[in-house]
């Protein structure tokens, strides 16, 4: 099964993009000089660009399970785009990527660890969703982590010497809980004890008792473990 897992995943492999390239998953063009005026690129100074559209900017070795393939690929190390929403090897024969939509879920599994869950197993406002979770909390009611880049563009303006020449790239994240295959996202203690139901009076207690005040993500990592242990002991 070993061997017939590696050559679907072979299969499966695309050419990756290397940092710098355009953002646009359609057009594939360089990200520097991409704006055009009647077909000819606008004159611009000379930019670069700021931050990337990777999870991590170093390559880590990781378990990657791909949908309808029985084992784990887990030789090589792999980066994760997280704007194109592809997931790259770093091969003996270069650098390959494969398609977000077609990895179940991916595990570091050296120094640093973390488990990424394909986000369209789940739903937001009964919309399926792209890209990848990572699994802060696991459990009946897991939390999550969803990771997405904001991308903006030059806006030096050569007149009154302001602005950036540079494409600035931005990481963010969002905290979200499940709940069966939908996803809520974290706002605010009244909201959030409210969705415990009948298990809120007993997370309310344990947060006075700890005194958590759901201001970051540590402690909400603290509060759905604990609420995580209810649900576990309920008959």
């Amino acid at each position: 099964m070993r061997t017939s897992a590696l050559i679907v995943f072979a299969c499966m492999l695309i050419s990756s993009h290397v940092p710098g390239q355009n953002l646009s998953a359609a057009s594939r063009r360089n990200i520097y000089t991409t704006d055009l005026m009647n077909g000819l690129p606008i004159a611009r100074p000379v930019s670069g660009i700021e931050g990337d559209p990777y999870l991590n900017a170093q390559w880590r070795r990781a378990s990657v399970i791909l949908y309808d393939v029985e084992d784990a690929i887990d030789k090589y190390k792999v980066q994760y785009n997280i704007h194109f929403d592809e997931l790259a090897f770093n091969l003996p024969t270069g650098i390959k990527a494969i398609d977000g939509s077609r990895v179940k879920s991916f595990t570091f599994t050296g120094d640093t660890t973390g488990t990424f869950i394909n986000a369209a197993e789940y739903k937001l406002d009964g919309t399926p969703l792209r890209g990848f979770f990572e699994v802060l909390v696991d459990g009946p009611s897991p939390l999550l982590k969803k990771y997405y880049v904001t991308i903006k563009g030059p806006d030096y303006q050569p007149a009154l010497n302001t602005g950036s020449r540079n494409t600035r790239i931005t990481k963010h994240s969002d905290l979200f809980f499940a709940k069966g295959d939908e996803v809520f996202e974290v706002k605010g203690k009244k909201k959030l004890l409210a969705s415990f139901g009948e298990k809120s009076a007993d997370v309310e207690k344990f947060m006075k008792q700890n005194s958590i005040y759901l201001s970051g993500e540590r402690s909400l990592i603290t509060v759905f473990t604990y609420y995580n242990s209810l649900l576990k002991q309920a008959p």
